[in-house]
């Protein structure tokens, strides 16, 4: 597993940027709400290796709509409007899904093709 921001380009992560509010550190207007979906797409949002290149392999505008949906989704579970999906995650944009894991006591998102 790679993290989601080593394996975007740079117009993805300005696309990324953009949506979380436009800066990289913390902003202390900003609400409790972003902050936290900052954190989690930062530290704790990963590609499953086998997807890394299915991922790549998006035109700009599909990657960009793809991180459009999980910020999306991230924003959702903090707000604690998402409980659990079952089975393998919850679809996304071009054939991907998002799921919620545990790993060394921490919950962390994984991105896969399927």
């Amino acid at each position: 597993m790679r993290r989601l921001r080593d394996v975007l380009n740079p117009q993805d992560l300005d696309h990324l940027r953009q949506i979380l509010g436009g800066k990289a550190e913390a902003n202390p207007d900003e609400t409790m709400r972003r902050s936290k979906v900052k954190q989690i797409s930062a530290d704790n949002t990963y590609v499953s290796g086998q997807s890394v290149e299915a991922l790549q392999a998006l035109s700009q505008e599909e990657r960009e709509r793809l991180i459009s949906e999980i910020v999306w989704r991230l924003t959702c579970h903090v707000e604690g409007s998402i409980t659990s999906a079952p089975g393998g995650g919850v679809s996304l944009e071009c054939g991907f899904k998002i799921r919620l894991a545990v790993q060394d006591g921490r919950e962390i998102f994984i991105v896969k093709k399927g």
